[in-house]
C-alpha cells in the first residue's frame, strides 16, 4: 500500500469517527490495520474505534501490541489516554489511574518544553482519593 493511500484511509477513518460513525470507522481501520500491521498511528486509531464501538477487549489487545515498542511523542500521549479509558472500562481502576497520571505527566512535560506552565487540579504524582 502506498503512503498516500494509507493517509487517505486513515483520514477517512478519522472523519467517520469525528461524525460518530464509529462502526464504519472500525471497519475501515480494522482493514487498514491488516494492511499495515506495524503502523502505530493506525493501531491507536483502531483502538479508539474499538473503544467507541464497545469492543473493549479488542481495544485492549490492540494497545497491548504497542506496549513493547517505543512510540513517537504524539502517539505515546494518545496511547496512555486511550489505555486509561480502556482499563477503566475493563474495571481496572488502579491501572487506569496510573495510565492517566502518566498521560498528564507527558502533557505537562510537553507544555514546559514550549514554555507554558500548566497546573493540574492535582499533582500527577499524588495518589487520587477514592
Amino acid at each position: 500500500m502506498e503512503g498516500s493511500q494509507r493517509e487517505f484511509l486513515l483520514l477517512l477513518g478519522y472523519l467517520h469517527a469525528r461524525y460518530a460513525k464509529y462502526d464504519e470507522a472500525f471497519l475501515l481501520l480494522h482493514g487498514l490495520k491488516e494492511c499495515c500491521p506495524e503502523d502505530e498511528e493506525v493501531a491507536i486509531a483502531l483502538a479508539h474505534a474499538c473503544l467507541r464501538t464497545e469492543r473493549i477487549p479488542e481495544a485492549h489487545r490492540v494497545l497491548e501490541s504497542l506496549e513493547r515498542r517505543p512510540l513517537p511523542a504524539r502517539q505515546e500521549k494518545l496511547f496512555f489516554l486511550l489505555q486509561s479509558r480502556i482499563l477503566w472500562a475493563l474495571g481496572r481502576d488502579g491501572a487506569a489511574r496510573d495510565a492517566l497520571v502518566h498521560y498528564l505527566g507527558l502533557e505537562e512535560r510537553e507544555l514546559r518544553l514550549h514554555g507554558y506552565r500548566k497546573q493540574w487540579a492535582f499533582h500527577p504524582k499524588e495518589k487520587l482519593r477514592t
